[in-house]
């Protein structure tokens, strides 16, 4: 440490980082036990370059040649484990080592899956995609990931290798995370659903490259309970709500339509808001023709749940529905037909309702060739009843 104090006062790059190599392998924390000229001196100089790596960058390219030439670098990750304090240097040291020609090399594919959280937490974005670039064209990280298998706590940087989007093996490692996010359970599933996880945003990642992912009963009980939840308002989609739309279809055909019929049944008999599952969900109740199946019990209960509610999402909804399944209507008995009809012109004549809510029922009114005119002119003739009634009463 009085050495390290000297060669920082004479500002000597070298002295300097022929001091501090062999200090943060042999006493990295930065402490002494006897104090000897100006080794407390040295230690402040120390304990500054190791938490201000940046302004000794003369220091740190150094320090990276050393490391290299000494193969020091599998020791460094033990070194920070070890000496929290020693973090913010090494970091900037891995980030000289990955912007290297040779990353690949340097930093092997067993390192990068061993130490992937420091790897990831050290390197600025873009030196960080070159170095798993490089060592997916140049070195055998697909294959060291797949050897390993499948599992929960290699899912980021999974994520990571198929985010590079490489032609490289890019088939198999696809096949490889589908046949892993299969073997995934329910339990597993409701966490990641519920808390939006890293898990689930690998499922979407490989929906939305148009992968066939084909999950059948562990993803589909899991998105049941969650559908729930969201009926319950005891679950939202908050990160997540943009690629939302691509669930349904990692879910294989049959397991779809499943988990479709069993939300429609839900959404009829609950009597709270379905704002959040319409939101989710609505278009493909809307296309996929299960509100059809059973047309009679879905007017009588989900659309008459809507109409009395009269929430703006929820009556969106509807009007959509109408428009592109106006054949629901078609296909429930006419006493249903009719008593929905009624429903929608009393509740258009409401009082105290917004702008946008009764022009949605307006526009129902209008697709199911509801007569709110005439409707209208009764009320003209029931406020007219109530004025001559208070001119009585005023006399």
């Amino acid at each position: 440490m009085h050495h390290l104090y000297q060669a920082t006062a004479s500002k000597d790059t070298k002295a300097i980082t022929a001091c501090i190599f062999p200090l943060i392998e042999k006493l990295p924390n930065g402490s002494i036990q006897q104090q000897i000229g100006n080794s407390a001196a040295g230690v402040s100089n120390y304990s500054t370059i190791m938490n201000n790596p940046n302004q000794y960058i003369e220091v740190l390219k150094e320090f990276t040649r050393l490391a290299i030439d000494y193969s020091r670098i599998n020791a460094l990750f033990e070194i920070s484990n070890k000496a929290p304090n020693t973090t913010k240097f090494i970091s900037a040291v891995f980030e000289e080592i990955a912007k290297e020609e040779n990353a690949h090399q340097l930093l092997t594919a067993q390192q990068i899956i061993n130490h992937y959280s420091f790897i990831c937490a050290a390197l600025s974005r873009d030196t960080f995609d070159y170095l798993i670039l490089q060592s997916i064209k140049l070195s055998s990280l697909l294959e060291e990931i797949i050897s390993i298998g499948f599992n929960k706590q290699m899912v980021s940087l999974c994520t990571k290798v198929f985010q590079c989007k490489t032609d490289q093996g890019g088939e198999a490692f696809r096949d490889f995370l589908a046949e892993g996010l299969r073997s995934v359970d329910k339990d597993t599933w409701c966490t990641e659903l519920t808390d939006e996880g890293e898990l689930l945003r690998l499922l979407l990642d490989l929906a939305e490259s148009g992968y066939d992912l084909g999950l059948t009963t562990s993803f589909l009980d899991a998105l049941e309970n969650h559908a729930q939840q969201l009926l319950e308002g005891k679950a939202s989609v908050k990160q997540l709500s943009d690629k939302w739309a691509l669930i349904p279809n990692v879910l294989e055909p049959n397991s779809k339509k499943t988990f479709l019929r069993n939300l429609r049944d839900r959404m009829c008999i609950v009597q709270t808001t379905l704002d959040a599952v319409c939101a989710l969900y609505g278009d493909y109740l809307a296309n996929s023709g299960v509100l059809q199946e059973k047309a009679d019990e879905v007017v009588r209960k989900l659309f008459k749940g809507i109409i009395d509610r009269k929430g703006t999402v929820e009556l969106n909804w509807l009007t959509r529905v109408i428009g592109v399944s106006k054949n629901v209507f078609e296909k429930c008995p006419d006493e249903s037909k009719r008593d929905f009809e009624t429903r929608v012109q009393n509740a258009f004549w409401q009082n105290d309702l917004s702008e946008e809510v009764r022009l949605n029922i307006r526009k129902i009114a209008e697709s199911l060739g509801v007569d709110l005119v005439k409707k209208e002119s009764q009320a003209e003739d029931d406020a007219s009843k109530k004025t001559d009634q208070g001119q009585v009463k005023e006399v």
